[in-house]
């Protein structure tokens, strides 16, 4: 396996750190006491000897997520953001302001008319049928 923060790679089975340029030769130390004889059920007993059978922990979970511990988010509504009409991700306004710049591809949108602005960001908000430049 390999750590999504630093990088390493590291046996999931003892946790030893394994080398990057060849992650599967510390496989033939590690899982030296396993013989090619032994069966796929012998290699569930020894899980269950080293970890547990772990019902409880099912169980547990089972429950919280009945109670409605395990909720969902919030929905979000158009008066606290849109969807970004170039990626579709979602921007929260800033204030009243309908102008946005989407935090994940940098293009400017209203929120208003949820239209992308190509040009001038000033030019969208001026003229007479013209999106209110805060609402």
């Amino acid at each position: 396996m390999r750590c999504v923060h630093c990088g390493t790679h590291f046996c999931y089975r003892c946790g030893a750190r394994m080398p990057g340029d060849d992650p599967y030769s510390h496989f033939s130390l590690c899982l030296a006491g396993y013989d090619a004889a032994m069966n796929a059920d012998q290699m569930l007993q020894d899980l269950r000897n080293q970890f547990g059978r772990q019902e409880e922990l099912f169980a547990l979970f089972n429950a919280r997520v009945g109670e409605g511990t395990a909720t969902r988010a919030p929905k979000r509504t158009w008066e606290e953001g849109s969807p970004c009409p170039t990626c579709r991700q979602w921007n929260y306004r800033a204030g009243r302001a309908n102008h946005a710049r989407c935090h994940a591809c940098r293009s400017s949108y209203c929120h208003h008319c949820r239209q992308r602005i190509v040009g001038s960001v000033p030019s969208h908000y001026r003229g007479s049928d013209a999106c209110p430049q805060h609402s």
